[in-house]
């Protein structure tokens, strides 16, 4: 066993205490996978020896867990600009509109610059003197 793990040993250079015996422990793994490999029906028709077997598991691996753009959580394209992210019947109605200072950093919705005030019934970032203008119709 020692001599097949040396053959293929994980091989990275790390500052954790603990990286050497985590590769240990995988490479067992790997050597132990392979040959039971080797005692299976399936190596009497597709033999490989224990590099292509590697190589095999982590091709699987790969394919499998592997994030694509589809299943990343930006969206594709542009976002939405903000002004355009609240229904024009809210944002337009004129009922129980309030500033009111927020926790956190955003965008303000009319110029686009950084504030931390927002409009608590829209959920957007304003700015004071751009409050009256983004809900105003144009």
């Amino acid at each position: 066993m020692d001599q097949n793990i040396a053959q293929y040993r994980i091989n990275l250079r790390s500052k954790k205490w603990w990286w050497p015996f985590f590769a240990y422990c995988a490479d067992v793994a790997m050597q132990n996978a392979w040959l039971v490999y080797r005692q299976s029906e399936s190596h009497k028709w597709m033999p490989m020896d224990q590099l292509e077997f590697r190589r095999a598991v982590c091709r699987t691996y790969f394919a499998r867990y592997t994030v694509t753009k589809l299943d990343a959580a930006r969206p594709l394209g542009q976002p939405k600009r903000l002004k355009h992210r609240v229904l024009e019947e809210i944002r337009f109605d004129g009922l129980n509109h309030v500033i009111a200072a927020g926790g956190t950093q955003r965008r303000c919705g009319w110029c686009s610059k950084k504030v931390t005030h927002v409009c608590t019934k829209c959920d957007i970032g304003l700015h004071i003197r751009c409050f009256a203008d983004f809900h105003k119709k144009q």
